[in-house]
């Protein structure tokens, strides 16, 4: 919102063009990422990259592998969201805008390796999902099939340790396995 009169026009011109205007500043990753997820649901792509970023920075710093990898995995979800895609003009002007689901795709195989590194054997499970999502919204049945099937491998690997709660998004599954199982069924019919 723009407001023109002497007292808060510039407040009003600054908080317009401010992509992050109304997000409390933060300096906690965790709080960081938890912000761009909820932007990222909010249609508001370009404070959900700058803060997903940004976490992914400090996690970086502290060689703190598993939060690496949630904050790859929030840039992964943020490329092949209908916000990043709706803001196709902003992007493309910055000439970061891919049309594909690589850079999605990208960001969750950075992902799955620093969940690997860091013992998150569910959180590379769910990169390796979001790898087979990628796969499927570019019609790379083979592909997506490969990930989802490798999602099930690391997450049942007897030698893992899955150091978060696997939960599942839909409730036709009882169990995060059985969700697995359901997508590979689904996308490897035809393989």
């Amino acid at each position: 919102m723009i407001f023109f009169n002497k007292k808060w026009g510039l407040l009003g011109v600054f908080l317009g063009g401010c992509s992050a205007a109304l997000v409390p500043a933060t300096d906690n990753p965790r709080e960081k990422l938890n912000q761009a997820y909820q932007l990222i649901g909010l249609g508001r792509p370009l404070p959900a990259e700058k803060l997903a970023t940004e976490a992914a920075k400090i996690y970086e710093s502290k060689n703190d592998y598993i939060g690496a990898g949630t904050a790859y995995s929030a840039l992964g979800m943020l490329y092949s969201s209908p916000a990043y895609r709706s803001h196709k003009e902003y992007y493309e002007s910055k000439k970061t805008y891919d049309p594909t689901y690589n850079k999605s795709i990208t960001f969750y195989k950075k992902a799955v390796d620093a969940s690997i590194k860091g013992g998150d054997y569910w959180g590379a499970a769910n990169s390796l999902i979001g790898i087979g999502d990628g796969y499927t919204n570019q019609n790379e049945q083979s592909k997506a099939c490969d990930a989802y099937t490798e999602a099930l491998k690391v997450y049942t690997d007897p030698n893992a340790k899955v150091t978060r709660m696997a939960y599942t998004w839909n409730p036709k599954y009882p169990t995060y396995k059985a969700m697995l199982e359901a997508l590979i069924e689904n996308s490897c019919k035809n393989k």
